[in-house]
């Protein structure tokens, strides 16, 4: 027979949301697909009781209990996803500050200097300038206005203790073959033009800051994801900026 328990006024704070904890984690990185599923069923069925307290404490259980998948440019080629962007619905910016822990793939980052400012590159959304670099004008699209404003998502995860980190190094269509450059045997890419690109990433900073990092650094090949030794210079320099002191 079912029993009904009476005494949840009576709990401490710390209790109900240690029950409420349990009863909203889940063990999948919960991406902006399965987070509607929950808003409309687990924590929806709190949150249309309109008792406001405890919505409250369900919110924080929820935030603050899973880890959050969120994707930038996931697209092939010059054709990315825009639909997805952090700046846009996900995780939603009032809750940011209560997430722990995020996962995020950053796709479509073209490996050279010369594309990094492209509108449709993933760079832009993790990468802000120190000095003058948002005024830097490309051959094709002329001077980027509001370079950093695509970075701004990253201050609002101010409380975030764990980050895991993907990001997909595209290969670059406006990469043309030189007989005369060094080559990578392994990924094909010329190690003078990764060279810049790591100096380039040096001027640069990331808003986001933890101090549990997991960073992962791979090449797009369309059907697969390798490493690659090449990468490791940047990988660690991208690791340590983002890396709470």
């Amino acid at each position: 027979m079912a029993t009904t328990f009476h005494d949840w006024p009576r709990l401490s704070a710390e209790i109900k949301l240690e029950i409420l904890s349990y009863h909203l984690r889940f063990e999948l990185p919960i991406g902006a697909t399965m987070h509607k599923a929950v808003l409309e069923n687990e924590l929806g069925n709190i949150l249309r009781t309109r008792n406001q307290d405890l919505a409250a404490l369900a919110l924080e259980a929820y935030y603050k209990g899973n880890a959050f998948a969120m994707s930038i440019c996931r697209g092939h080629g010059n054709k990315p996803s825009f639909s997805n962007l952090p700046e846009v619905n996900y995780p939603p910016k009032m809750y940011a500050r209560l997430v722990k822990t995020l996962k995020i793939t950053v796709g479509n980052c073209n490996p050279t200097v010369d594309e990094i400012l492209l509108p449709q590159s993933g760079w832009r959304f993790l990468l802000t300038s120190q000095d003058t670099l948002e005024s830097t004008a490309y051959t094709q699209g002329g001077p980027i206005d509001h370079f950093n404003n695509t970075t701004a998502w990253q201050k609002l995860f101010s409380n975030v203790q764990k980050l895991d980190m993907t990001i997909i190094v595209s290969t670059s269509l406006g990469m043309h073959l030189d007989a005369h450059e060094n080559w990578c045997p392994h990924c094909s890419w010329p190690r003078k033009r990764l060279a810049s690109l790591s100096e380039y990433i040096g001027q640069t900073e990331i808003g986001i800051q933890t101090a549990r990092v997991n960073l992962d650094l791979r090449i797009d090949w369309g059907t697969s994801n390798p490493q690659c030794a090449c990468l490791d210079t940047i990988e660690g320099l991208l690791k340590g900026m983002m890396t709470k002191k």
